[in-house]
């Protein structure tokens, strides 16, 4: 626990240095902010609105946007604060995964999967991103521990508020919180009351009725649809001698495949420099002592299918359970990535999955721990060994590694207030992309760097310092 308190204070740490850059979706995140403080409208003139432009057909969701709104009004515009609001929603999702192991498990189990989340490569990485995910991850975490944490009316309602907020905040959150929600009433089905089912339903159906009528609007889904294996064009393009339901099922499980490849788990994460370190896998080095675990337990399960006479105590099934079911969840996490032709494996897409990974990592932990000594001992020492090969190279060589892939010579150029070598690469991008350096480092506001950014995309040298 120490260990992984340590891991989590270090997502506080060299924010604005670690990954050196920025990429546009974070300086368009913190280009809408300053102009709703500085105008009463986004960078694009849309007056408060539920969803605010984003690039590629994507959008900025009401829960981002504005919780981001008010954390920058407490902590400033600066890189550090932008994903300062990640770091903190990606310690909540922990504290998340602690309560929740703790309800359906035991103490050990909270402790244990808090641990697991706090030094995922998953986790700690994806905290340090100005982006809208980590903050639907935390809402779909603790919607699923409210409903598990009692069969009141309130905490129903209150589950009901949270699990909206998530379908809110991210696509593929979205479809995951449909499925997660369908197993919570698998799980629950013995406790499920109707005045329960009715003020959880009801507060998620009141609440995404505007999310509702948004989907309805096709270009609002037009990055969706695109993206999406079951689009028509793609189907079509890609489907060889297949019927169209055969391809898109043996396209589902290509796709499943992609995640579960040993390259992705294990050895390097996704092959995008900016999702991965590409210095360890996506699953930390606890989550692979707990798969070696579940390896042991079901060899010894086979052994004693076949051994003659007594047979010992078989370990808590709770736990088992738990583990299984937060495995199915963290499939559902990987769903929606997998649904998606681009960029595959993904770890954004299936972001979702980690505090579901890291819950069936504590929970099968915590089996192997009461039955071994050995695990303890195992557990420390993996925890110490992957802080010495993950922290060097994340705080020391990664910026280094990852400073054109997240466009640093951009963000350098502004810093170092060179209005020339600035303009020159900032030429190709979309105002919106880089408007953000023109109020931070060279003085302008929300406004004014209307002007000086169409000089620069039209090839002018703006005038100024």
């Amino acid at each position: 626990m120490l260990i992984a308190l340590g891991w989590c204070a270090m997502r506080f740490m060299g924010l604005d240095q670690v990954p050196y850059g920025l990429t546009t979706d974070e300086t368009l995140s913190g280009l809408h902010v300053i102009c709703l403080a500085q105008t009463g409208a986004t960078a694009d003139g849309q007056r408060w609105p539920l969803f605010a432009t984003g690039f590629a057909g994507g959008t900025y969701t009401p829960t981002y946007l504005y919780t981001l709104y008010l954390w920058t009004r407490v902590f400033g515009t600066s890189i550090a604060a932008i994903r300062g609001l990640s770091d903190a929603t990606s310690i909540a999702t922990i504290l998340g995964v602690w309560s929740l192991g703790r309800r359906v498990g035991d103490r050990r189990t909270g402790r244990l999967a808090a641990a697991a989340a706090a030094l995922s490569p998953w986790s700690i990485h994806v905290s340090r991103f100005g982006v809208d995910a980590p903050l639907a991850v935390a809402f779909l975490v603790w919607g699923v521990y409210l409903f598990l944490r009692s069969p009141r009316v309130g905490w129903a309602l209150a589950a009901g508020v949270v699990m909206a907020l998530a379908a809110y905040t991210y696509p593929p959150v979205r479809l995951q919180a449909v499925f997660v929600t369908l197993l919570l009433l698998v799980l629950e089905r013995k406790r499920l009351r109707l005045p329960r089912m009715a003020a959880f339903f009801g507060a998620l159906a009141i609440l995404c009725i505007p999310l509702l009528r948004k989907m309805l609007d096709p270009d609002f889904m037009g990055r969706t649809r695109t993206l999406m294996i079951v689009n028509p064009d793609y189907i079509e393009a890609n489907r060889g001698h297949l019927t169209s339901w055969v391809f898109v099922v043996k396209q589902l499980l290509d796709n499943l495949y992609e995640h579960l490849r040993p390259s992705f788990l294990f050895f390097t994460g996704d092959a995008n420099l900016r999702h991965s370190t590409q210095i360890m896998g996506e699953l930390g080095w606890l989550d692979i002592l707990a798969l070696g675990c579940l390896g042991w337990a079901i060899g010894l399960l086979i052994s004693r299918t076949f051994r003659v006479g007594r047979v010992a105590d078989q370990p808590p099934s709770r736990l088992w359970l738990v583990a299984g079911a937060a495995a199915l969840a963290a499939a559902f996490g990987v769903l929606p990535a997998a649904l998606c032709w681009e960029g595959l494996p993904h770890m954004g897409r299936s972001i979702g999955a980690w505090p579901a990974v890291a819950l069936c990592t504590g929970a099968i932990l915590s089996v192997a721990w009461s039955c071994s000594p050995l695990v303890p001992a195992l557990a420390v020492v993996l925890a110490v060994a992957q802080t010495v090969h993950f922290v060097p190279y994340y705080f020391r060589v990664y910026p280094k590694d990852s400073f054109e892939a997240w466009e640093g010579p951009l963000r350098r150029a502004a810093e170092q207030r060179d209005l020339a070598t600035f303009a020159r690469l900032a030429q190709p991008y979309s105002p919106l992309g880089f408007r953000y350096y023109l109020i931070r480092n060279f003085g302008d506001s929300c406004l004014s760097s209307i002007a000086r950014a169409d000089q620069i995309t039209s090839g002018q040298l703006p005038s100024g310092p």
